[in-house]
């Protein structure tokens, strides 16, 4: 819920900046402008991409340049855009280029200055950096603090990072240090050659840049760091405001999850220390699926049974095809598969299976309308419909030694229910289902029936699967299995996916990509992106808040999908708060106010988590947590594993005591960030 112990008033001409994130949009959108936005772009089909000319035609030495290609290589392909580079000869060249029109976004991460902040508006940071001073290895006399720069000539490029370091590092130490204006120079990496050259003694570059030129230039020396925590970004043209909500939306996303696209193939020790059981799965509606924005499944429900006996954050990945599942296993983008996955020697012999918790028969399925098949002979001449990796298809092989029929491959990314709804609606002859998901489809239709079991003499195991090279955590699932099926909870879970489901029709109208999370959607599309943020972010936190019901009031006085404080909201400038609408947008511009109030230079998703938080809590409480982050040897500036871990001890009388904001539950608080995160991946894996 919102507080506003911390809440400023904004004016609305600051929401209006603050709406697009720190930086803020300075220029008019006027009709020229409104040609070079993101409608324009998309109607174009290519984004045009400034970069430098020795990105595309040199020796790249670091492999950063390629992650930022294809970072924003993706965010086109989302845009359904295609890339166009337009080379530029040198740093000092993106802006003007971009304010020429000569391109739509600076895509070399370049440091975020105030000079450059009043002509282009920047997305929100890439990584930090820090500017260092520089000087010619074994030259006598260097510099290796502050104070001893007094007298010093340090060369910089008007207007750059290093130059406004300098200016701040000269006001707030008083060193009287002699900054040379060295236009000419075009880029840091001429400064930082002519200073290895001797034609200049002293000049300052980022750790970034400084990283790339000491692979091939061995006669330079860090002597101290300038400035600490610079951000880098990309950028583009003021009247771009779409566009650069679009790119934050997106930044956002994938620093939210950045740690989902780690690799990780470390057994249970490793999954502990890191707080998170990656489960591997399908999107479908008897494993995982969405519904009411509310996460369901019998192998959703069995994984969240599993995580939470290894007290451990239960995190769902879901692989664009059935067929991918085992490589994304061995790959390390997740530890365990749980998809009512059939046990089989070819499988068994690239994974290691659990102790199975569930028998299920392999049941041919036709339509009701036609006569029953009586067996095994009476599928002679006969189509049948199976993904070509699937169980299925290998007892289907084996019949085909003693019958004739058609196999009809399936593509690997088609559900069974899909097959089962193309049999009963005459596109598909027949198909094979396990008995578990046929029983699920009778629930709510009868056109369709399971005629015999492909192998009447033996039933077919479902497990979940490791990793061969991780015994311990083999070991903790058959552990879990051997308890959980004797369990009411497996018991429930087995109900709720399997007798008296909602109609499956509906239910996977909710599984496309284009199905809703809420009756609200449309209205978080509408304003999270003004603000940067991802509409499923919005909704996540709107789930945690008030479960979608917008007429949700708390013993505080909070109302709405977002239970903000009427105070609050009308401190933003908002007044209508029986109004949906108006009172989201309170919600998400609350949130963003509270993101204002922490350092531009934090990562973008830590931002994010800690204004979850202060809208939890208060910021004053979000303050004291990091104070104590760092008291007690954590991370001040990361949420997971650190702030969260001080919030905790904000509950016991040593600490909280000499606290300025005092007590706060902090048990409430750490729950209430991880619980949206959880469910922001949730639905950024179920709502594309």
């Amino acid at each position: 819920m919102a507080r506003s112990r911390w809440t400023r008033r904004v004016s609305a001409p600051a929401l209006r900046l603050l709406a697009f994130g720190v930086g803020g949009l300075l220029g008019s959108q006027d009709a020229r402008a409104a040609d070079e936005d993101l409608a324009a772009i998309q109607l174009r089909g290519t984004l045009r991409a400034l970069v430098l000319r020795e990105a595309v035609a040199g020796l790249p030495r670091t492999p950063q340049g390629y992650a930022d290609s294809e970072l924003l290589r993706e965010f086109a392909t989302r845009q359904s855009l295609h890339i166009e580079e337009v080379p530029v000869d040198q740093v000092s060249g993106l802006i003007p280029a971009l304010l020429a029109g000569k391109g739509d976004v600076v895509a070399v991460g370049i440091p975020v200055t105030a000079a450059d902040g009043a002509r282009v508006a920047f997305t929100q940071a890439l990584r930090v950096v820090d500017e260092v001073l520089v000087g010619k290895k074994g030259t006598p006399g260097l510099p290796t603090k502050a104070s001893e720069l007094a007298g010093h000539r340090v060369a910089a490029i008007p207007g750059s990072a290093a130059a406004e370091a300098l200016q701040a590092l000269k006001a707030t130490s008083g060193v009287q240090l002699l900054i040379d204006d060295v236009e000419s120079a075009g880029d840091a990496e001429q400064l930082v050659y002519e200073v290895s050259r001797g034609v200049r003694p002293l000049t300052v570059a980022s750790t970034l840049e400084l990283d790339t030129i000491e692979t091939y230039n061995s006669s330079i020396e860090r002597l101290f760091t300038v400035a600490q925590r610079q951000p880098v970004a990309w950028a583009v043209r003021p009247s771009a405001q779409r566009l650069r909500a679009a790119l934050d939306g997106f930044l956002l996303e994938k620093g939210m999850v950045a740690y989902a696209g780690r690799r990780f193939t470390g057994d249970l020790e490793g999954i502990v220390k890191r707080g998170e059981l990656r489960v591997i799965t399908r999107n479908n509606g008897v494993s995982y699926y969405l519904q009411g924005g509310e996460p369901r499944g019998f192998d959703y429900d069995l994984a969240s049974l599993l995580a939470k006996q290894l007290h451990v954050r239960l995190a769902m990945v879901v692989p664009p095809a059935h067929d991918q599942m085992v490589p994304w296993l061995l790959e390390g983008r997740g530890d365990v598969i749980a998809a009512s996955y059939t046990i089989t020697p070819d499988r068994a012999r690239m994974v290691a299976f659990s102790q199975p918790y569930l028998a299920v028969q392999e049941l041919v399925v036709q339509r009701v309308s036609e006569p029953l098949l009586s067996g095994p002979a009476a599928l002679e001449g006969r189509r049948i419909s199976v993904r070509a990796g699937s169980s299925y298809a290998q007892a289907l092989a084996r019949l085909q030694h003693h019958v004739q029929f058609t196999v009809v491959t399936a593509p690997e990314d088609v559900e069974t229910e899909d097959l089962i709804e193309q049999v009963a609606s005459g596109k598909a002859d027949l198909t094979v289902a396990d008995s578990h998901i046929l029983k699920a489809e009778f629930s709510s239709r009868s056109d369709v029936v399971g005629a015999f079991a492909l192998e009447p003499e033996s039933k077919k195991e479902l497990a979940f699967a490791v990793r061969v090279g991780n015994p311990q955590l083999l070991a903790a699932v058959d552990s879990f299995v051997k308890r959980a099926v004797r369990s009411l909870e497996f018991n429930l879970a087995y109900k709720r996916a399997f007798e008296g489901r909602p109609d499956p029709a509906a239910q996977r109208a909710e599984l496309s990509g284009s199905g809703t999370v809420s009756p609200y959607d449309a209205i978080f599309q509408k304003y999270a992106p003004r603000y940067g943020f991802d509409w499923r972010l919005t909704a996540a936190q709107a789930y945690q808040e008030s479960h979608f019901d917008p007429k949700a009031r708390s013993r505080d006085g909070a109302v709405g999908l977002l239970q903000i404080l009427p105070r609050t909201a009308r401190s933003l400038g908002f007044v209508r708060l029986t109004d949906p609408e108006e009172c989201t947008h309170a919600g998400i511009a609350y949130l963003a106010e509270l993101m204002s109030q922490l350092e531009p230079e934090l990562p973008v998703h830590q931002r994010v988590r800690f204004a979850l938080a202060a809208y939890n809590a208060g910021m004053g409480h979000v303050s004291d947590a990091r104070r104590l982050a760092r008291e007690l040897g954590l991370d001040p500036n990361r949420w997971f594993g650190s702030v969260e871990k001080a919030m905790l001890e904000l509950q016991k009388p040593a600490h909280y005591r000499r606290a300025r904001y005092g007590y706060t539950r902090g048990s409430e608080v750490v729950r209430y960030v991880s619980q949206i995160q959880t469910r922001y991946e949730q639905y950024l894996a179920l709502v594309p």
